[in-house]
């Protein structure tokens, strides 16, 4: 699959048990995440960009997908693409959660799969997919180690744009 890097938004945040205190009004605006969410990919939108990678975690990346499964509705150029890091991701959800995760797929332009199997390190192959492929991050980091950290570290060291949602 040919993926125009300069036109690619990617996400990358916290699982959820990490936004819950960022889910409700503690922005400067008053607004939520997932309003600012909306606002910073309609900018990106407005902006060219067309096609908007998502890891497919539990917590930011599926209420990031979700946020463009709603937009493109309203536009055909919109294109949704869901990076897996190994099949079977969505074994360990809640219920709720796999049926979000199926829905999201439902709506997926594409899915691109990168390992058959789980293995030590696949949630980094798919981070560096992630960045390797898209010249925008939006991001939800709240500064703690781990994934969300790495990604947004690494995304920085090969000069992409990352905005900030918190």
């Amino acid at each position: 699959m040919d993926i125009d890097k300069a036109k690619c938004v990617a996400f990358t945040g916290h699982r959820s048990c990490k936004l819950k205190d960022l889910s409700v009004n503690l922005f400067t605006s008053g607004s939520t995440l997932e309003e600012m969410l909306e606002i910073e990919i309609t900018k990106a939108i407005d902006c060219g960009y067309t096609t908007f990678l998502s890891g497919m975690a539990e917590g930011f990346d599926m209420l990031a997908a979700e946020c463009v499964s709603r937009l493109k509705r309203g536009n055909p150029l919109i294109c949704l693409i869901s990076v897996i890091p190994f099949r079977g991701q969505p074994r360990g959800l809640s219920d709720e959660d796999k049926e979000r995760y199926r829905q999201i797929i439902e709506s997926c332009d594409s899915s691109i799969v990168l390992s058959d199997t789980y293995f030590a390190g696949c949630y980094n192959v798919r981070n560096n997919f992630l960045i390797d492929h898209s010249s925008l991050i939006i991001t939800n980091y709240n500064g703690t180690k781990g994934g969300t950290e790495y990604t947004v570290k690494r995304s920085i060291k090969h000069s992409r744009k990352v905005i900030f949602l918190n």
